[in-house]
C-alpha cells in the first residue's frame, strides 16, 4: 500500500511540474525552509522542476544563437567576438548548470516526500 502511494504521489509530482508555474520567491523560499509533507515537498519538486526547464530552456536558446554568431565571419574577429559568441557561450553554460541545480533540488524534494510518504 505504501508503495502505491509513493508511485501515486510521484505521478502527481511528474504531472504538477508540468503544469504549474513557477512559485513566487518568497512562498518557495518560506515552503522551502518549513516543508514537512509529502505534498510540501512535491510542491517543491514541481517549482524546481519547472526552474529546471526554464533554464534548460535559455541555455539552448544562447547556445543556438551562439552557434548562429559563429556562422557570421564578423562576430568570430576578435573585436566582436567577446560580446557575441563569447556572451552567449558563457550564458548557455551558466544556464545549463543552474538547470543542473535546480533538477538536483527537485530530485532531493522527491526523495524526501517518498521518505515523508512512508
Amino acid at each position: 500500500m505504501k508503495q502505491f502511494v509513493v508511485a501515486i504521489l510521484a505521478a502527481g509530482a511528474m504531472s504538477a511540474a508540468q503544469s504549474t508555474s513557477v512559485l513566487p520567491r518568497k512562498e518557495a523560499e518560506a515552503l522551502a525552509a518549513h516543508a514537512r509533507t509529502s505534498s510540501d515537498h512535491l510542491r517543491l519538486a514541481a517549482h524546481y522542476r519547472q526552474l529546471a526547464m526554464q533554464f534548460a530552456g535559455q541555455s539552448k536558446e544562447h547556445a543556438r544563437m551562439a552557434d548562429g554568431y559563429r556562422r557570421i565571419p564578423i562576430y568570430t574577429s576578435s573585436k566582436f567576438k567577446s560580446s557575441t559568441i563569447g556572451h552567449c557561450d558563457y550564458f548557455a553554460a551558466s544556464f545549463k548548470e543552474k538547470a543542473m541545480k535546480m533538477s538536483a533540488l527537485a530530485d532531493g524534494h522527491e526523495k524526501a516526500a517518498r521518505r515523508s510518504g512512508q
